[in-house]
Parts: C-alpha cells; structure tokens; sequence
C-alpha cells in the first residue's frame, strides 16, 4: 500500500507550521516546497499529523529534523500510528524538542509547542480542516439526489 502517494497539506497558523499527512509514498517536491516554509517562515514550532503511516525517506526526515534543529522550533506529531511514533522516538535522541502524541492528545501537542490557549484553538481548527479534506479526497461522501 505504500505505493500510494499520500496527501501532504500544511499551512502556517499563528506561527506553527501545521502538517497533515495520510498513508503512503511521500512526494520529493511537495515535501521540499513544505521545508522550503520551514526554513524562512517566521515560526515557533512545528505540527506534523498523520493518519496511517507516511513513508518519508530518510533524506526527507533528514531535511525536516536539520532545519528543525536550525531553527531549535519544538516539533509535536500527531499520530495513530505505532511505526511513526517509533521513528519519532528515534529521532528524539537526536533531537529532544520532538515528541509524539495521539489523536485524542492532538491538543495537548500543540500546546506542547508553547503556543498560547487562544492560539492553540486557531491552530487545532486548522489542523481539523485539513485532516477533514484530506480523508474526505480519500473517501468521497456520495451525493445521490
């Protein structure tokens, strides 16, 4: 199934870049556009999400965890799944201002950043809508009429 290509959507809000990702193959040039908002916006954390495990590279994750670790931007992942949080985990001995939540802790991710309550809800709604579009594309409500 990791020959899919996933769905990667991310926007900034209110100085945390939000990321939500589904299953599968990660593209090469979405991900480096995403990087590309991670080195130059002006941010103060990061919010990666996913449903079912991404396949990312490990260049990828090394582009991801170097600019993170530039920029010394706490990074929360949101994640129900047990392979991601392991690759979070391993990468959190290199990098300590990472750390891995479930969904129903999404949250307290990000509020973990340090973003403040008012900031955390904007923050939350976006992450809701993206997450809410993407599995949308992936399973099509019909409309019979």
């Amino acid at each position: 199934m990791s020959q899919t290509r996933a769905i990667h959507t991310w926007e900034c809000v209110a100085g945390v870049l939000v990321a939500f990702s589904t299953a599968g193959r990660m593209d090469d040039a979405i991900w480096d556009a995403m990087i590309v908002d991670l080195q130059t916006k002006p941010l103060v954390g990061y919010l990666g999400c996913t449903v079912g495990a991404t396949d990312t590279t490990s260049s990828q994750r090394k582009k991801a965890t170097d600019t993170l670790k530039k920029r010394n931007l706490p990074c929360s992942i949101v994640t129900d799944n047990r392979f991601v949080v392991g690759v979070v985990t391993m990468v959190s001995w290199m990098f300590s201002n990472i750390k891995a939540h479930d969904w129903l802790h999404a949250m307290d991710a990000i509020r973990w950043i340090g973003v403040s309550d008012g900031d955390a809800q904007q923050v939350f709604e976006a992450l809701m809508r993206m997450r809410y579009a993407a599995l949308s594309e992936l399973s099509p409500v019909s409309s019979a009429g």
